[in-house]
C-alpha cells in the first residue's frame, strides 16, 4: 500500500531498533485513546455529539464509553466529521446493540436510519493493540476504532449520493454494484486517513516517518482492504494518507473483489 521502498525502510528500521534496544526494557507506545484523554489540545465534541455519547454511556460500560470517546477525539478530522453530521441531523445517535443484523444491513456494526450501531464484541476486537511483536523507535499503533468510525462516517456523508443513484430509473445490477463499491472504497480511504490523522495528532502534530507509517499499516486490523499484493496501485501522499483519486478508488475496489466482508459496513437498502 505504501511506497515501493517502504518495505526495505521498515526492515532496516526494525533491524536497527532490535540491535540498539537489546537488553533494554521497552516502553509500550501510548494509545491514541490515552493521548486524547490527557492532551490539552485534544479536539472537543460539540454539544449534539456529546449528548449522543452521554446517551451511549447509559447502556455501555465506562471502558466502552472511554474507548468510543477516545477514538472520536483521537483524530481531529473524525471529530469534525461527526460534529458536522450531528449538526446537520444526519447523525442521530451512537448506540450499543446486540450482534444482530438490521433489516437493511448485512453487518451487525452499521448505520441504522442515521444511528451508528456498535456491538460489545466489536469494541473488544477493535481495541488498539500490536499485531506484530516487532517494535521500532517512536512507533505509534493504529486506532482500529478510528478506522471503523471514519468508514461509517463516510457512509453517512455519502448516503444522499448513494440514494440518488439507487433512485434512478432503469437501475441495473452493474450500476448498483459499482455505486456500493465506490461507497465502500471511499469509506476505507477515509477510515485510513483518519487513522493517519490520529497518529499525527499523537505524534505532536509532527509528520510521520516512513517507518511510523509502515507500522501503522502492519498493525491495522483492517489492512487487508488496503493491501494490493505489492502492485503499488494505491498511491499514498507523503503524509501517508490516500487521496480519493480514481486510481486509488479503483485499486481498492479491485482488492474488495477478492476480500471477505468486514464486520462493519453501510446499509444496503432504505
Amino acid at each position: 500500500m505504501l511506497c515501493k521502498h517502504l518495505g526495505a525502510v521498515i526492515i532496516s528500521a526494525i533491524v536497527l531498533s532490535a540491535l540498539t534496544q537489546q537488553g533494554h526494557a521497552q516502553k509500550a507506545p501510548q494509545s491514541a485513546q490515552e493521548q486524547a484523554a490527557v492532551s490539552p489540545s485534544a479536539p472537543l465534541m460539540n454539544d449534539r455529539l456529546q449528548s449522543m455519547l452521554d446517551a451511549f454511556a447509559k447502556s455501555a460500560t465506562h471502558d466502552q464509553t472511554q474507548q468510543v470517546a477516545g477514538a472520536i477525539m483521537a483524530s481531529p478530522a473524525l471529530t469534525q466529521q461527526l460534529d458536522d453530521l450531528a449538526d446537520t441531523g444526519k447523525l442521530k445517535g451512537i448506540e450499543l446493540r446486540p450482534p444482530v443484523h438490521t433489516d437493511t444491513s448485512p453487518f451487525p456494526n452499521t448505520i441504522d436510519h442515521g444511528v451508528i450501531v456498535l456491538t460489545r464484541e466489536f469494541l473488544t476486537q477493535n481495541a488498539t493493540k500490536r499485531l506484530f511483536d516487532v517494535v521500532i523507535k517512536d512507533e505509534i499503533l493504529p486506532n482500529n476504532l478510528v478506522f471503523a468510525l471514519g468508514g461509517l462516517t463516510f457512509h453517512l456523508q455519502n448516503e444522499d449520493a448513494v440514494a440518488a443513484a439507487m433512485a434512478k430509473p432503469g437501475l441495473d445490477e452493474a450500476t448498483f454494484l459499482k455505486t456500493h463499491m465506490d461507497d465502500d472504497a471511499g469509506s476505507f480511504i477515509q477510515g485510513w486517513n483518519d487513522v493517519i490523522d490520529a497518529a499525527i495528532n499523537e505524534n505532536g502534530n509532527k509528520p510521520l516517518t516512513i517507518p511510523q507509517q509502515g507500522m501503522l499499516d502492519l498493525n491495522l486490523r483492517y489492512r487487508a482492504v488496503l493491501e494490493d499484493g505489492g502492485k503499488n496501485t494505491i498511491v499514498n501522499a507523503p503524509s501517508g494518507k490516500i487521496e480519493p483519486t480514481a486510481q486509488n478508488v479503483a485499486a481498492i475496489e479491485e482488492i474488495l473483489r477478492h476480500t471477505q466482508l468486514l464486520d462493519f459496513g453501510a446499509p444496503m437498502g432504505p
